[in-house]
């Protein structure tokens, strides 16, 4: 039996940018990330602490795509946390969190 029929959870990946601490970034940036292996979608939440209580952009992105635009209006120049979860019914794996200021 493969091991994605067997019920795996999603594969440890890596958030790839905006670099972590980034500064002067758009408003309007493109997150971009590593593929997890056997993960069926992306939740991409930004907010403005690093425990993501209350998001700003809590999207969800089908896999196999690895990118999130922001949309316009969105953010403002403050201090922000990404991360990525990547998703399947079998459990969820997390990158992040890493900041960047627009």
């Amino acid at each position: 039996m493969a091991e994605e029929e067997r019920g795996s959870p999603p594969a440890a990946f890596t958030l790839s940018s905006p670099a972590d601490a980034a500064t002067g970034a758009t408003t309007t940036p493109t997150l971009t990330w590593t593929g997890s292996l056997y993960a069926t979608d992306y939740r991409v939440q930004i907010d403005t602490v690093n425990a993501f209580t209350s998001p700003v952009v809590n999207a969800v992105v089908p896999a196999p795509t690895m990118t999130y635009t922001v949309p316009a209006s969105t953010l403002t120049s403050t201090l922000y946390f990404w991360r990525v979860i990547a998703e399947n019914a079998y459990g969820q794996a997390v990158a992040g969190p890493r900041s960047f200021t627009p």
